[in-house]
């Protein structure tokens, strides 16, 4: 997401937890990750076919930081 000056913000966001014998990816490098980007917010795992709450939770967190985060333009 961008706002009106170009600033953007990141999600890292695990998919298939449900999954998680099969994981290609440890938690831990992500919470690495989000350490070493200064515009990342937040990471959330997610599972469509497990936890299907955690899907809105991801879109309600990103709708949260585009409203907090002034990351819009009113018109």
């Amino acid at each position: 997401m961008q706002d009106k000056e170009g600033e953007m913000f990141i999600v890292i966001v695990g998919s298939k937890s449900d999954l998680a014998q099969n994981r290609a990816v440890p938690a831990v490098f992500a919470q690495r990750l989000r350490s070493e980007m200064p515009n990342c917010k937040f990471t959330i795992e997610t599972s469509a076919f497990e936890n299907i709450e955690t899907i809105d939770q991801l879109f309600s967190q990103v709708g949260r930081e585009i409203v907090d985060g002034k990351y819009y333009t009113k018109k």
